[in-house]
C-alpha cells in the first residue's frame, strides 16, 4: 500500500535529473517525479519521514546523488528551509535556455539573489518578476537593462547585501513616485499607485513594470549608497549633502524633470533627516 512507502527502503529511480545549484527541493522532486512518470506529491511522500518533510538520505537513494551533493546544491533540506510554501515563495526559474543546455525540460526553480536579474548568455530577463518561462522576455531591444544588471551586480559585490537591498527598495519607491509626478505613460497609473508607497522592489509583480523602471532604479540606488552617509552625518550642516543628492538624482532622471524629482525625493529626504536626528 502507498501508506507503507515511507517505511520501505527506497530504491534508485530509473531516470535521474540534474540537481542545480540553489534549486529548491520542491522543484527537484517535481522534475524527478515527471522524469519517472510519477505524481510529484507521491514521490515527495515516499522520500519523506515523520513530519512529511523530504528526508535527505531517502532522496539521495531515490535520485542517485550522494547526500552531501544534494546538501550542497539543494535548498530546502535543512529545518529552516524545508517548508514548501517558503521554498516556492522565494524561488524563480533559471534561464530556460541555460536549463535546456543541461538537459532540463521543465522550469528549474532556484533561490536566486535579487541582483541576478539578467541572463547575459541568452540576453533574457530573469529578475524577481519572472515567475514563468514566458516571463523571461528577450532584452534585445533593451540594451540599457542588461547594462543596469551589470551595475546592480557590481553594487552587490562592493557593498553589504542589506545596504544594497535597502537602497534598491528606496530607489524603487522614488522612481515610481517620480514617474507618477511627471505622468509617465509607459506604466499604468494603477500599477504605480499600488506600489509606490511601500513594498520591496523584488515584490513588483509585472515584468513590464520591472523593466520599465529598472535602469533608473539601479542608478538611483547607486546615488543613495554613495550619498546617504553624508546625509546621516550629524556633524556639520546637512544642506550641502542634501543639495548634492538632489543634483545627482536630477542627473539620473534628467534636468527637464527637476520638479517631479524634487517632489518624489521630498518625503525620503525628510525621513533621512529624522534618522539623522535620532542618532
Amino acid at each position: 500500500m502507498i501508506n507503507d512507502w515511507p517505511r520501505l527502503p527506497p530504491r534508485p529511480l530509473p531516470q535521474s535529473v540534474t540537481a542545480f545549484r540553489d534549486e529548491t527541493v520542491h522543484s527537484f522532486t517535481t522534475r524527478l517525479a515527471h522524469a519517472n512518470r510519477l505524481p510529484p506529491q507521491s514521490l515527495r511522500d515516499y522520500a519523506a519521514r515523520e513530519g512529511h518533510y523530504v528526508d535527505p538520505d531517502r532522496l539521495a537513494r531515490l535520485s542517485g546523488y550522494p547526500r552531501h551533493v544534494l546538501g550542497a546544491r539543494l535548498r530546502g533540506l535543512t529545518a529552516d528551509e524545508r517548508d514548501l510554501t517558503r521554498q516556492r515563495a522565494r524561488a524563480r526559474p533559471l534561464c530556460r535556455f541555460c536549463s535546456a543546455r543541461r538537459g532540463a525540460t521543465q522550469p528549474v526553480h532556484c533561490w536566486l539573489p535579487d541582483h541576478l536579474t539578467v541572463c547575459h548568455r541568452h540576453n533574457r530577463w530573469i529578475g524577481p518578476s519572472a515567475q514563468r518561462w514566458d516571463d523571461q522576455i528577450s532584452l534585445k531591444n533593451y540594451p540599457a537593462v542588461a547594462q543596469a544588471a551589470r551595475a546592480h551586480h557590481a553594487l552587490a559585490k562592493r557593498n553589504n547585501p542589506d545596504i544594497v537591498e535597502l537602497a534598491i527598495n528606496d530607489a524603487s519607491r522614488i522612481v515610481l513616485r517620480q514617474r507618477r509626478f511627471r505622468h509617465s505613460d509607459d506604466i499604468g497609473e494603477s500599477a504605480v499607485t499600488g506600489i509606490a508607497l511601500g513594498g520591496r522592489w523584488a515584490s513588483i509583480s509585472t515584468v513590464n513594470l520591472h523593466i520599465a523602471t529598472y535602469v533608473e532604479t539601479v542608478k538611483m540606488a547607486a546615488v543613495i549608497i554613495d550619498r546617504r552617509p553624508a546625509l546621516l552625518n550629524r556633524s556639520g550642516d546637512p544642506s550641502p549633502a542634501r543639495m548634492a543628492l538632489l543634483a545627482a538624482a536630477n542627473a539620473v532622471f534628467g534636468a527637464e524633470h527637476e520638479t517631479a524629482t524634487d517632489a518624489a525625493l521630498d518625503g525620503w529626504l525628510n525621513n533621512q533627516q529624522i534618522i539623522r536626528e535620532s542618532r
